[in-house]
């Protein structure tokens, strides 16, 4: 496959395991990441009155897998959306659907994606291995 090239592969491939989705659960409850802040008013520089709250974040280095589809239920739809849309120079290269999504794909390594992004979270860099690249 084309994981098979990919260096990030190359470090995991010798350490996935499967296991049932009850034992899944007790291991995601006993690993993830849990932390209590409050939130800071930012013309006080203080605490803000009752604003304490808790956020969870999965482990460093953690692989999510899943597959995106294109379903274009309409064959020309997006093709004569784009033909009257300016756009930019990046826009104009989006062929379909499934390019717009893989053009996001490019920039969750920077911006992150989810809540706490300011604080560096939600960085994820996308390792494809599908056919449809």
């Amino acid at each position: 496959s084309k994981l098979d090239n990919l260096n990030e592969w190359k470090v995991v491939e010798q350490k996935i395991y499967m296991v049932s989705d009850k034992l899944f659960t007790q291991i995601v409850n006993d690993n993830l990441e849990t932390r209590t802040s409050v939130a800071i008013n930012p013309e006080t520089g203080a605490a803000e009155d009752q604003a304490l709250f808790t956020y969870e974040a999965i482990p460093r280095a953690t692989w999510l897998i899943s597959t995106v589809i294109q379903d274009d239920y309409k064959s020309n739809g997006f093709k004569n959306m784009m033909e009257n849309y300016e756009g930019n120079e990046k826009t104009r290269n989006w062929e379909s659907p499934i390019t717009v999504v893989e053009a996001g794909f490019k920039v969750f390594e920077y911006l992150g994606i989810g809540g706490m992004t300011t604080r560096g979270f939600g960085r994820m860099k996308i390792i494809s291995g599908g056919d449809n690249q």
